[in-house]
């Protein structure tokens, strides 16, 4: 078997994986695998882990990866067993060159393919599976058995089935290795409205203990009002220095909506604001900080802006100095215009 006709049997095999192919695929296809290992060693093909290939030179790209995570676990298909009676030899079972239609990928690869905002970097894909599966993990993916997989497939993508978006985001906080990253991602995916806090909460209840406490704190963090993780983390400054506050507050005069400050202590006409670059990177955004900035003061109240990185240098010593800030104002008499109306998203924190 030449090489070239093994491309041709991997072009087909791989038509509807973005290129990627088993070694079972392979065998139950009739191709001899020293010839795969021939393709791999002048860098034709690109052997991705045991048994798993990518018919090209790469680059592997993430949905090329995912087809694999679910090929890694799909049933392997089998030659059928030769007919003596027949008077030829019974040619090789084409193999299925879809994965199994019960696998679907969630956590953050299935993020990361839905679209959300924000998917911390990662590179281990997570399938899950129902219980009978016993196909091991690898360095590349994560196999995770489920008695609820039927339920979990929400939507598929780019011919990967891909679990539902609030099981992606769960399963995704889970494999987090930092409580900021679990924040960026749950309180992005809220805020988004691709999930909600209770359906988040059912699923930290029912999906064991791994990640779940940083899970129920994200969720917390959304339910005060927190859209993103610096912003959680300059909730978590000011609660318990004895004023009270609310976050993402829209605050409107006389009718008319001025601005959303992103933490804003009642009563004092003060407010702050994280300037991430997610949200204040670009030259159009920063003009829009800035004509926030603009109105509020014009009308009397007073906006104090941070980054995420001097805030996190020293959050003690940001929050000591915009509480002076709100008490000189309040001896100057400069509190709340008169007409102001707050509509927080959240409850009053102390």
């Amino acid at each position: 078997m030449r090489m070239a006709d093994v491309e041709k049997v991997g072009a087909r095999l791989g038509r509807h994986s973005y290129q990627v192919v088993s070694a079972h695929e392979l065998l139950a296809a009739g191709v001899d695998m020293s010839v795969v290992a021939r393709l791999v060693a002048t860098r034709r093909w690109q052997r991705l882990w045991r048994g798993m290939y990518l018919c090209g030179p790469g680059p592997l790209s993430p949905v090329a990866r995912a087809h694999a995570a679910l090929k890694h676990v799909a049933p392997r298909p089998r030659r059928p067993a030769p007919d003596p009676a027949a008077e030829t030899p019974t040619p090789p079972a084409r193999a299925a060159s879809r994965p199994a239609a019960r696998a679907v990928i969630s956590g953050l690869a299935g993020c990361a393919r839905l679209g959300l905002r924000y998917v911390p970097a990662h590179t281990r894909v997570l399938v899950l599976v129902p219980t009978h599966v016993r196909t091991p993990s690898n360095k590349e993916v994560l196999v995770r058995r489920t008695r609820d997989v039927g339920l979990a497939g929400g939507s598929t993508v780019a011919g990967v089935r891909i679990a539902e978006a609030s099981r992606c985001v769960a399963d995704g906080a889970r494999e987090c290795s930092s409580l900021r990253d679990v924040r960026g991602l749950v309180l992005a995916a809220i805020a988004d409205r691709i999930t909600t806090p209770a359906e988040l909460r059912a699923l930290a209840s029912s999906g064991g203990t791994r990640g779940a406490a940083w899970l129920r704190r994200a969720i917390r963090d959304a339910e005060r009002g927190a859209a993103s993780a610096p912003e959680a983390e300059v909730v978590d400054a000011l609660i318990g220095r004895g004023i009270p506050f609310v976050v993402n507050a829209e605050i409107w005069l006389d009718g008319v909506l001025l601005a959303v400050f992103d933490i804003y202590l009642l009563g004092t006409g003060m407010g702050a604001e994280v300037d991430s670059v997610e949200w204040h990177g670009s030259s159009e955004s920063m003009s829009l900080t800035l004509d926030r900035h603009e109105r509020s003061s014009s009308r009397g109240l007073s906006l104090k802006h941070v980054t995420p990185k001097k805030f996190r240098a020293d959050p003690s010593g940001f929050v000591d100095r915009l509480l002076a800030e709100a008490a000189e104002r309040q001896v100057r008499g400069l509190g709340e215009p008169p007409g102001l109306e707050i509509r927080a998203r959240g409850p009053v924190l102390r």
